[in-house]
């Protein structure tokens, strides 16, 4: 009798299925713009803690704000509580992943796919694990697979070609990465490999060129299609959240979506003045040169110790044949940065370009 007792307990205490404990969160320890909504998500979990939605929505916030152990945690409950839902084994790959558990965000993912065999992003995600653990064929098959399908994905195509590579195919791999740059030219990683690859074939003139794009395209990706992974990040809304996405959104040359993330950044916290700096170049880019002088002015104003801001302007100037004003503004650059390579490239060509000017009308 003694034992039916103490397991009828268990049993009241770990539902069927082993279901996990609600985790403890430290939500004092949290930063500011967490504590209230994750604070109010773990509430809602306690309130109904047998609901997966629940469960997975607090795990999306925990994720968001890169708390991956507590993250897994609430997304095993969701998806032990609903083993139907894609989303929650599906993320719980992600976040197994990010902790270095590969196998067992293999084992996840591959059992959320089972789910939705027809979500792509998921596939190439599952491919990205196998091929860093060195899974070379399994990882070889998922990317065919998912190129079957879809033939014009570039992060796709530039896996495909890493993958190739490693397992000593590389005139197949790089054909690959090509095709990846073909679709999508300002993909630095793919320059970055083809760069490598050209270089172990004594190819030194390909080599330097891709090279050359790297270094210009170093951080753009093609745009991600997970609109899954998409909605987790976009849960982040401190002003800082959003001045890392619009820097993601200006690398994948998405401007008008980079300007709106600084904007957005300036109604939560209008003293931000990275913000104003990083609208500059935005904006110059855009063509808007009124609104870019306007975070300059705006900038200079909050911190005019900021050697970024007047390099920044300085390049919309020259960007539209203000040369003068440009070179004003990259010497008040390289006075409170004197170690600001660029502003000193900047500075010396306009000022020899403006010499040669001279002499040419003297010689007139």
């Amino acid at each position: 009798m003694h034992s039916f007792g103490v397991l009828l307990c268990l049993l009241l205490i770990q539902p069927p299925g082993g279901i996990p404990p609600v985790p403890e969160i430290p939500v004092e320890a949290l930063p500011a713009e967490a504590k209230a909504r994750i604070g109010a998500a773990q509430r809602e979990v306690f309130r109904n803690p047998d609901d997966a939605n629940v469960n997975g929505e607090l795990g999306m916030l925990l994720h968001a704000y890169e708390d991956y152990g507590l993250a897994e945690a609430c997304y095993v409950r969701a998806a032990r509580l609903d083993p139907d839902s894609f989303q929650w084994r599906y993320l719980l790959g992600w976040v197994q992943n990010l902790r270095g558990k590969r196998d067992a965000a293999v084992q996840s993912l591959k059992a959320a796919l089972e789910l939705r065999p027809d979500y792509l992003p998921g596939k190439i995600k599952l491919a990205e694990i196998l091929l860093e653990a060195g899974r070379l064929a399994e990882s070889t098959e998922v990317f065919r697979e998912v190129l079957s399908k879809s033939p014009d994905s570039p992060l796709a195509r530039y896996e495909l070609g890493r993958t190739l590579i490693a397992a000593g195919m590389k005139r197949e791999g790089m054909a690959e990465l090509e095709q990846a740059i073909n679709l999508h030219p300002s993909f630095g990683s793919a320059h970055y490999s083809l760069a490598l690859a050209y270089r172990d074939s004594k190819d030194t003139s390909k080599a330097r060129r891709h090279l050359e794009l790297y270094q210009k395209h170093q951080n753009q990706w093609p745009p991600s299609q997970d609109e899954i992974v998409n909605r987790v990040q976009r849960l982040k809304t401190g002003a800082q959240d959003h001045i890392a996405a619009g820097v993601k959104a200006a690398r994948n040359a998405q401007t008008a979506q980079a300007i709106r993330e600084h904007l957005e950044a300036l109604k939560k916290n209008p003293e931000m003045v990275q913000a104003h700096v990083n609208l500059i170049r935005l904006y110059g880019e855009s063509g808007q040169v009124a609104e870019a002088e306007k975070h300059y002015r705006e900038a200079v104003k909050a911190n005019p110790g900021l050697y970024e801001s007047h390099y920044n302007f300085g390049m919309v100037l020259l960007g539209k044949g203000r040369n003068r004003e440009a070179v004003e503004l990259f010497r008040k650059a390289v006075e409170i940065n004197p170690y600001f390579a660029e502003a000193h490239n900047n500075l010396a060509y306009l000022l020899a370009t403006e010499g040669k000017r001279k002499n040419t009308i003297a010689l007139r």
